[in-house]
């Protein structure tokens, strides 16, 4: 968790390699891998934590967008599942991202399908985010 939240993406992929549990959450606050390392704004160690999750094919990201074509071993309600996880206090990895002001962060959990409270649609982002006291930028 600590590679996440410093940004080492060499270690978070070698510690993966060998197996590491990416869903494990601290005792403090709930918080997983993925919620450190979209609080740090670090997206690479994100799309690492996933990459388990999202199919390795050509012109992935069209073929899941148009939802037209179904990709082999490919599962949406578990990825959803995993970048949706909220920590204590319903605090999702987008919250903590866009709280942050880590756009490229936000722009990423959202391309892969991320939910604030049943919508994508980036109003609903910000009402949320000003609801929680933040400024989305």
């Amino acid at each position: 968790m600590q590679a996440c939240q410093y940004g080492h993406w060499e270690v978070v992929l070698f510690l993966i390699l060998f197996g590491a549990n990416i869903h494990r959450s601290d005792y403090l606050n709930g918080s997983t891998a993925l919620q450190l390392a979209a609080l740090n704004g670090h997206p690479r160690c994100i799309r690492i934590l996933l990459s388990e999750y999202i199919p390795s094919v050509p012109n992935c990201w069209s073929l899941l967008k148009n939802k037209k074509y179904s990709v082999a071993g490919f599962d949406p309600i578990v990825l959803h599942e995993v970048i949706n996880r909220a920590a204590d206090g319903l605090i999702t990895p987008l919250h903590v991202a866009a709280l942050n002001g880590h756009i490229e962060t936000v722009q990423l959990l959202l391309d892969l399908g991320t939910q604030g409270n049943g919508d994508t649609d980036t109003d609903t982002l910000d009402a949320e985010t000003r609801r929680m006291g933040g400024a989305i930028c």
